[in-house]
């Protein structure tokens, strides 16, 4: 029998890695980075961009890069990012249209990637079995980006590379990969918890999970999250794309330049590209340069990082530039997610200090931008590092690793070697009217999630309830615990009629999510009261269009 081809990708805004597991001659199972190869070339890692050259044609990762800046060409970079953007003077800034939309960049890309690793492995003729793909935390709990798992998911899928496609949380993969770590660095499994920070080039993840063991596998589960990863203030998320855009807007600003100058121009993408690449190769000098100075004031380091080039002007990037920058684009939001998740581990009594003698809380910072100095450096602090901080060891054996962690853990779940658990997010359940002092629920927030299974509306005493048939129900959504901010939508039309309750027969429901979050209601209509486990009829209806559906939010007893 073949052995089936099971794979994990970590579809990052700034890079993409594919990763597969390997048995080492002593049995162990690692993951590491798939080759992926067209023509001649190969590599690991495949830059998330795509250009439009002056014939039309797109050019895909490195061959995109190379050819960025030239005349006539159009490059498309932070499409993850734009996925669920609306706004069209922001798609148009990032040379996005009707005809070249994020969603269509996203599936020529995907197609390219899924490609390259088939020819690389001798598997054109074969089908991918499993991919797991690792999407940011904020999917799963913002209104604005909701949707974007269901539709990444179908893109994938119309790529006819793959026969199943799982969408898992990116700090959720990460962990999968450090409890693997820790077991190839100690020999034991890891118990306890984990605190993922993931920073990237496009979100801020940050999840505090639970890890347990289950056998031979370990299981990890989501039990918190904070973060950020929408589109403000014409900003590409608020992370490392943001952050060395703001670089090069500081740098062009410097020179006299408006920003509507520039912003559009190609040539400004080339420069944060170029940036991009320095701030990654010189990794050691800016903390040497930063350490260095220590009693300074960042901002006022006059020392030149770089130049970059723009309409035939040299323009100086300084270290100060660099860290005004990130004053401006990081430094609040990290620190007030990182208070949002202290807070609760506070509330709940988690002894993040790592002051006692057991070895059960775990920091682990993934992601590219976890690697720049300043970053980590603000991390430490607000954790108060000390020297041989046990809450950083053993969950890490190369540094430069961290940067693919995403992807190795992807690899781990697909292949069942570590379980992906969570908790939900947010409510679900039903309401009849605006105006109903407390919707019936299914699942309430931090409950635990058994994929595929139906989570019944239940009553004090646990039976299930039933309904007797009036009219289209509102379905109804909460993203926080305070049941005042619960949000209600009629469905959308698709729906309605899969919907529709008749007044002379009764009903009973239930919600189910499967492993990329994906929510199903499901209805069955009942004889009668006396017998509701006898079912007439069933109906399971895929809400596959949540964010449209909540576009006019309609609050239940509190304030918006």
């Amino acid at each position: 029998m073949t052995e089936k081809t099971k794979i994990g990708l970590d579809f990052g805004t700034t890079y993409s890695v594919l990763s597969r597991l390997k048995k080492g001659e002593d049995g162990r199972v690692q993951a590491e980075a798939c080759a992926l190869r067209e023509g001649g070339e190969g590599a690991e890692i495949q830059d998330s961009m795509v250009l439009k050259d002056r014939e039309g044609k797109l050019h895909f990762g490195t061959s995109a890069r190379r050819k960025a800046g030239k005349k006539g060409t159009t490059a498309y970079t932070g499409f993850k990012m734009m996925l669920a953007e609306t706004d069209a003077e922001l798609l148009n800034q990032r040379h996005y249209d009707e005809t070249y939309t994020p969603r269509r960049i996203i599936s020529e890309y995907m197609n390219d990637l899924l490609t390259k690793y088939r020819i690389a492995s001798d598997s054109e003729q074969n089908l991918i079995d499993k991919l797991v793909v690792g999407v940011p935390e904020i999917w799963f709990a913002s209104t604005r980006t909701i949707d974007c798992r269901t539709a990444l998911k179908e893109i994938i899928q119309s790529t006819g590379c793959v026969n199943e496609v799982e969408i898992v949380s990116e700090p959720a993969a990460a962990c999968a990969y450090f409890v693997q770590n820790y077991f190839e660095n100690t020999g034991e499994h890891y118990e306890g918890r984990i605190l993922i920070i993931d920073y990237g080039g496009g979100t801020l993840d940050i999840a505090l999970c639970d890890v347990t063991r289950n056998g031979t596998s370990g299981d990890v589960k989501v039990i918190e999250r904070a973060g950020a990863g929408w589109n403000t203030q014409g900003r590409a998320g608020r992370a490392g794309m943001a952050f060395m855009e703001e670089i090069v807007k500081t740098a062009l600003k410097e020179k006299g330049l408006e920003e509507a100058e520039f912003i559009s121009d190609p040539k400004f993408s080339q420069c944060v590209q170029y940036i991009e690449q320095e701030l990654m190769d010189r990794v050691d000098d800016i903390k040497r340069k930063f350490q260095r100075n220590m009693l300074a004031d960042p901002e006022t380091i006059m020392d030149v990082f770089d130049e970059v080039e723009f309409r035939y002007d040299d323009c100086e990037v300084t270290y100060g530039m660099i860290a005004k920058a990130y004053n401006q684009v990081i430094r609040d939001l990290l620190d007030e997610k990182l208070d949002k998740i202290i807070r609760y581990m506070d509330q709940k009594g988690i002894d993040y200090t790592g002051e006692g003698e057991e070895d059960n809380f775990k920091i682990a910072l993934a992601g590219g931008f976890c690697n720049f100095y300043l970053t980590e450096r603000q991390i430490r602090d607000k954790f108060q590092d000390i020297a041989e901080d046990k809450r950083f060891q053993n969950i890490i054996t190369d540094r430069r690793e961290c940067e693919k962690a995403i992807a190795y853990g992807a690899a781990l779940i697909a292949n069942d070697v570590v379980e992906f658990k969570s908790a939900a997010p947010y409510s679900l359940g039903f309401a009849s009217r605006l105006d109903q002092d407390e919707p019936w629920y299914a699942i309430k927030k931090g409950d635990d999630i058994d994929y595929g299974n139906v989570k019944m509306f239940t009553g004090a005493d646990g039976r299930e309830l039933l309904f007797r048939g009036n009219s289209i129900p509102l379905i109804v959504f909460n993203f926080e615990e305070d049941p005042a901010y619960a949000i209600a939508r009629e469905p959308l039309p698709q729906y309605q009629e899969k919907l529709r309750l008749e007044k002379d027969k009764i009903y009973k429901f239930g919600y189910s999510l499967d492993q990329s979050m994906v929510i199903t209601l499901h209805k069955w209509v009942v004889p009668n009261h006396r017998h509701p486990d006898v079912v007439e009829d069933e109906v399971t209806v895929v809400l596959d269009d949540i964010y449209n559906m909540m576009g006019n939010l309609m609050v239940i007893g509190g304030e918006a």
